[in-house]
């Protein structure tokens, strides 16, 4: 599933499967509702956030992945009341000038973090069951 450009629109309620390398893109500026989604796969992405997209990404399901939610760009945002497991790398990781709210996140895998911040990245970090790296 790809959103692109300009659209605000609502993906809600849906399975997404072994959908190849990504499962839900965003790009441009686009900012989207992706809410109570069960995203699982053995990609490198859950969900992708590129570019200046924001929107909000609450009360997924998303497992199977490198990397279940990342953010690059300007991206920023709302992620919040998610549940992310068996991720390879993170559960959520935030690259570039990312940014925006992240809370209410229930990250399941203890084997690796939860939430891993670059040092240029600024997201608002509430409360989450995840662990948080922050890189240097």
């Amino acid at each position: 599933m790809v959103f692109r450009e300009d659209t605000a629109a609502v993906a809600q309620g849906n399975t997404i499967t072994d959908n190849g390398n990504i499962g839900v893109q965003v790009c441009g500026t686009t900012a989207p509702s992706l809410a109570g989604n069960v995203i699982s796969g053995a990609g490198q992405y859950g969900v992708l956030y590129l570019d200046a997209g924001a929107g909000t990404v609450a009360g997924n399901t998303v497992t199977g992945f490198q990397l279940g939610v990342q953010l690059s760009g300007y991206a920023a945002p709302t992620v919040t009341g998610n549940v992310l497991g068996q991720q390879a790398l993170a559960a959520i990781a935030y690259a570039e000038a990312s940014a925006g709210p992240v809370s209410a996140n229930n990250c399941t895998n203890p084997a690796v973090p939860g939430i891993v911040v670059a040092a240029s990245a600024n997201p608002a970090v509430g409360e989450n069951q995840c662990t948080i790296a922050r890189l240097t």
